[in-house]
């Protein structure tokens, strides 16, 4: 459901029990005006006509459980941050009544009814929440104010069976602490004014509900009055995005269940409200509740997922748009961000310069060439690279291709290894074509060998645009990289389980999948598995984070449905996995880092949602 659906709707006419079932079947908030002001207890039970008198005549007996709290008039859902006192309605009353005669003064100033003398000496605030009206679990407690129905009626258009009727009244003003209740429920203000904030059920990561095994797991964790930004990141989002109503005697708001609802009370304020089981709440304690659990969780991990990829997708978009952020150029090889670096040649993004025909094969000199531009530092770091290269290359001189060929199969687990030193030595990264063969010297050449179909057709890097080339180089260098150990293919901030901001600078082959459209990355991967195909498979096997498998097997869909593409699908996915020995490893890769991903958006689930920590056992 679009958020626009979800905005309260106000209603100045009663609706008919039909209108209202729609209302209620759409689940969200509606206030009704006047609702109840042809109930006798509009008139009767207004403490500035003498209704207090009427409430004492009604119940005064009564034994009530007030709440009390040295918290101001804030209270709090947990039971050990409030004391409940039993005291008979008639002296909650009179407290009332001498509040609203010295208003503003401390009620330990106030001379107090009998009952109440023990806590004179402290600063204590009142309020009487959820008396019993009407229960249909009846019990010798459950409902000790049930005479005060005599001047209430239930609305006209309430067609379902009330489960209770609950009496509310603050003494000094109150305030309630976020939370949600597991009923459909009609709240009336009989008199006084409140204030309702409210979120959707979906706000549940945003607002830090207790763990659900706690006994006030429908309460929010987060300190409403003084919330700790720090520990709690998401309930600025929380608070930038509420909506509010405020009603005034003898209207009602219709809350549904699972509505997340933060109540601040006039002083002596009373309200009635009614619950019942909406039909959601009425299909559950049977023997599907197993099945239905595990259809809600996958629903909401599948949510998750999607809502990840999609922040990151925005913020790729974004970052593309404003041209990315400014970063040391020192970073710039393995990171797709740093697009002003990128724009410039290869040559100069890796400080090489390639001599004999530019392609950097295996046993060509290599000269670093002048940095491009930077500070001292960069200068001092490009004259420390000289020195490291040239003492590599006067102490290591490559294996020819040849000689790649004898190296045995087991050498391959070694290959990131054997590489890693070479290129630490050599102290920066190596050139496209330079990597590839610094690969094959490791684990031989490719057993796929260039498709000639593939560049009859003008799928090569000699017609790709710009962004494309910047693409690729990405993608190949992200392997040089990994090699030399300055990436962390696991450090995926992206599903940060603390909500912070998402971080696409973190995922350069992640922002490669998202910012490109089908035909491209097609096109892509295909001149990867033909002109690089062992830095494809290091690519897939070994540098893929679960988020990038995922945006990954994404494009692979949209490829699938995608009509126009350089090269048919099925011939691609041939292509593509006759790179690897044996193809069913990777596409169990894939599998593997996608179900990593799932597993760190549970996480995120649990932990916004019920506020547990769980271990998958994932990375």
């Amino acid at each position: 459901m679009e958020k626009k659906d979800l905005h309260v709707r106000h209603f100045n006419n009663l609706p008919s029990p039909a209108e209202f079932a729609t209302i209620e079947d759409g689940n969200v908030p509606a206030v009704f005006k006047g609702c109840i002001r042809s109930w006798p207890a509009y008139n009767l039970w207004n403490p500035c006509k003498g209704g207090l008198q009427r409430l004492k005549h009604l119940a005064g007996p009564a034994t009530v459980q007030v709440m009390a709290t040295t918290s101001g008039s804030n209270f709090y859902g947990d039971i050990r941050g409030h004391e409940r006192i039993p005291i008979s309605f008639e002296s909650f009353l009179d407290l009332a009544d001498r509040s609203s005669r010295n208003a503003g003064v401390s009620p330990s100033s106030i001379e107090m009814p009998e009952e109440f003398a023990f806590m004179e000496l402290r600063d204590l605030q009142f309020y009487l929440a959820q008396a019993g009206i009407y229960s249909e679990e009846i019990t010798a407690t459950s409902d000790p104010l049930s005479p005060l129905r005599e001047d209430i009626d239930t609305p006209s258009f309430l067609q379902s069976s009330v489960s209770a009727i609950n009496f509310w009244m603050s003494v000094n003003g109150s305030s309630s602490s976020t939370h949600y209740d597991p009923y459909h429920n009609l709240l009336c203000i009989v008199s006084g004014c409140k204030e309702v904030k409210f979120w959707p059920p979906s706000a549940a990561p945003s607002l830090y509900p207790l763990p659900i095994f706690g006994e006030a797991s429908n309460h929010s964790s987060v300190d409403f009055v003084n919330p700790d930004f720090a520990k709690y990141p998401r309930f600025l989002a929380a608070m930038q995005n509420y909506q509010s109503v405020i009603l005034r005697a003898g209207d009602a708001l219709f809350l549904p269940e699972g509505w997340y609802h933060q109540v601040n009370s006039d002083a002596v304020t009373i309200a009635i409200n009614f619950w019942w089981p909406s039909k959601i709440s009425l299909k559950l304690g049977t023997h599907m509740d197993a099945y239905l659990l595990r259809r809600l969780l996958a629903n909401l991990l599948d949510c998750e997922k999607e809502q990840i990829v999609e922040d990151f997708r925005r913020n790729v978009a974004e970052d593309i748009t404003t041209g990315g952020a400014k970063v040391n150029s020192g970073d710039c090889p393995g990171n797709v961000q740093k697009t002003d670096c990128l724009k410039e040649p290869l040559t100069s993004v890796v400080g090489i310069n390639i001599l004999a025909n530019g392609e950097g094969k295996s046993g060509d000199s290599v000269e670093l060439a002048a940095p491009v531009s930077g500070d001292a530092e960069d200068q001092e770091r490009h004259r420390e690279n000289l020195t490291l290269q040239k003492n590599a290359r006067s102490k290591h001189k490559p294996k020819s291709r040849r000689q790649s060929k004898h190296v045995p199969k087991e050498s391959k687990d070694l290959k990131t290894t054997e590489m890693s030193c070479r290129a630490k030595e050599a102290g920066s990264s190596l050139p496209l074509k330079q990597i590839q063969s610094a690969v094959e010297e490791v684990v031989g050449p490719s057993t796929a060998g260039a498709d000639q179909n593939l560049h009859n057709q003008n799928v090569s890097s000699k017609s790709f645009a710009d962004a494309e080339i910047q693409a690729l180089r990405t993608l190949v260098l992200s392997v040089s990289d990994m090699i030399m150990g300055k990436t962390d293919r696991d450090a995926d901030t992206s599903t940060d389980p603390q909500g912070q901001n998402h971080q696409p600078r973190a995922e350069p082959i992640a922002r490669v999948f998202a910012s490109l459209d089908p035909p491209s990355l097609q096109r892509i991967l295909l001149v990867m598995s033909v002109d690089y195909p062992r830095t494809f498979e290091a690519l897939i096997l070994h540098n893929l984070s679960p988020l990038a498998a995922e945006i990954l097997t994404r494009k692979f869909e949209a490829m699938d449905a995608e009509a126009e593409l350089d090269w048919p699908q099925e011939e691609f996915y041939a292509q593509i996995y006759s790179v690897f020995d044996n193809p069913g490893v990777a596409m169990a890769t894939l599998v593997d880092r996608k179900e990593s991903f799932a597993a760190m958006a549970l996480k995120r689930v649990m932990d916004g949602n019920f506020g547990i920590q769980v271990d998958t056992g994932r990375r």
